[in-house]
């Protein structure tokens, strides 16, 4: 799968995206629900009443559904993300990270786990893009260590799923998949841990696009946190709207199920 180059903003876990942001507290118990629940209210499944499949996976590090009316599994929210019960995968609850097209992130970050600096790192999350808006580029999920060091990307680029690798000179993994819309997807990416010859590898329901190796993927300092929201917007990029829900992470892979 080719392997290109460029350079993204780097996400650290108090200041998120390009230039200063404020902090929003915690979504509360509705998250503003029902305002788009009407267009896509088949999104809903599960009742909640069962823990997620991946709180039983070998090596889990990290686990949430959102189903917490506190998210309390979580460091704190920036910009727009909040916790709404309108259109989720499992439960009750899922996030919503939304952006009015002035490149403002909606930011979630957890700091759940010690420092990974070897073997593999597995991140799984679901997510929901309605269709009605074009995608230039949009970070979804990340990986990262400690201050400033962000490590590896989950994101959207021209319609296209990729995941990128900012240690050393920077990685892009493209897929030639479009994003899927108006239904939820379930997106793994699969970490080498490497200063130098590391890989990474992208799964779309369970079943891999795009993969790549020979390049640095550690931050410095190890991993240590995750992201998720809509954690960059390319200038240019319109108003959107993404659901996030059932996001966790490993060192051993996860799984859709």
């Amino acid at each position: 799968m080719l392997v290109v180059m460029y350079r993204v903003c780097v996400v650290v876990v108090l200041l998120a995206g390009c230039g200063r942001l404020g902090f929003a507290p915690p979504g509360g118990a509705d998250g503003a629900p029902g305002d788009d629940g009407d267009a896509h209210g088949d999104a809903r499944a599960g009742d909640g009443s069962s823990a997620l499949a991946c709180q039983q996976n070998p090596g889990v590090l990290f686990c949430d559904g959102f189903e917490d009316p506190g998210l309390g599994a979580w460091a704190q929210t920036s910009g727009s993300l909040v916790r709404q019960t309108a259109i989720t995968h499992t439960g009750t609850a899922a996030a919503r990270a939304t952006s009015d097209g002035s490149q403002q992130p909606a930011v979630i970050n957890v700091a759940p786990f010690n420092s990974i600096s070897s073997g593999s790192l597995h991140y799984r999350a679901w997510f929901y893009v309605p269709s009605g808006f074009a995608i230039n580029k949009i970070e979804l999920f990340s990986t990262n260590g400690s201050g400033s060091n962000l490590g590896t990307v989950f994101l959207v680029d021209q319609e296209e799923l990729r995941v990128y690798a900012e240690p050393g000179l920077g990685h892009t993994v493209t897929t030639g998949v479009t994003v899927p819309r108006d239904r939820w997807f379930c997106i793994e990416a699969h970490v080498d841990v490497s200063a130098s010859n590391g890989g990474m590898r992208i799964e779309l329901d369970g079943t891999t696009i795009g993969s790549g190796s020979g390049f640095a993927t550690l931050p410095t300092g190890g991993y240590t946190y995750l992201g998720v929201g809509t954690l960059f917007l390319a200038a240019g990029q319109s108003a959107s709207t993404v659901y996030i829900d059932d996001v966790a992470a490993g060192t051993q892979p996860l799984g859709c199920s």
